[in-house]
């Protein structure tokens, strides 16, 4: 089972709306790296995370918070399959996959954001009447499904000297995710998802060789992490429901106690 393909699908999306015609001619640095899950060894192909300022010139948008989401997607995707693969690869962490999947389908509401630079892929990808509004750090995005008269909107504030975003999705106004990130070190970040449709907040923090993820039940999103972000040390959110560390291409901890 391969859930990284969901988040390298994402990344085809994000970079591709913001690169010119040379991007065919652009090299990646790849390499194969043999990760362990107990005595299971399992190999990974591991895309070279760019440090900050490094996002190919090409992929540049000059639009901060489109820079900032396209670089935030490209550092987590590599580390996230990473950590998929080799939760998958343990039988006894399987039903764990399900819950990697909640924050890996809401990464999709950032895909958005691209529109901002792009309005003509969000007609490609079937949406109508794009709507963009900015005001100082604060921005909205609105638009409709093609087949659909439902509304789609999110409010967003982008600190560029943070470079943190607040991000909140809303279906016909009624709330549906909120996300948060914020860079604490050059390639470290902390996030955090509410899901209305799972009733959940998902914890995450990551850097180009580590991945930690918590899980707790919600109703209502968490406070805010941009004024007060989490320590460095991948505990953030961490709990006895659940909770996953991948220290440098090994699972350190995994926790999950099932729903009842």
């Amino acid at each position: 089972m391969k859930m990284g393909v969901l988040l390298l699908a994402l990344m085809v999306v994000l970079v591709g709306c913001g690169s010119s015609s040379d991007d065919s001619n652009e090299e990646v640095s790849n390499q194969t790296e043999t990760s362990t899950v107990g005595e299971t060894e399992v190999e990974t192909e591991e895309t070279e995370a760019p440090t900050l300022g490094e996002v190919v010139e090409s992929e540049m948008t000059g639009i901060p918070v489109v820079d900032s989401v396209n670089r935030f997607i490209s550092i987590k995707s590599p580390i996230f399959t990473n950590t998929s693969d080799l939760i998958s690869a343990d039988e006894k962490n399987l039903m764990m996959i399900m819950e990697l999947m909640g924050p890996a389908m809401l990464d999709l509401e950032l895909v958005s954001i691209n529109f901002i630079q792009s309005p003509e892929a969000a007609a490609i990808l079937g949406n109508i009447d794009f709507k963009y509004d900015k005001s100082g750090d604060d921005f909205t995005i609105s638009y409709k499904g093609s087949n659909s008269d439902t509304l789609y909107k999110s409010e967003g504030t982008y600190d560029e000297k943070k470079d943190a975003l607040h991000y909140e999705n809303y279906q016909d106004d009624q709330l549906m995710s909120v996300i948060e990130y914020i860079r604490l070190d050059d390639q470290l970040y902390a996030t955090q998802y509410y899901s209305v449709n799972t009733a959940k907040t998902y914890y995450i923090m990551f850097d180009d060789k580590n991945f930690s993820m918590a899980v707790e039940k919600a109703t209502e999103p968490p406070k805010s992490i941009i004024d007060n972000p989490p320590d460095d040390d991948f505990t953030f959110g961490k709990n006895d429901q659940f909770y996953i560390f991948n220290k440098e291409g090994r699972i350190e901890e995994a926790i999950y106690t099932p729903e009842n």
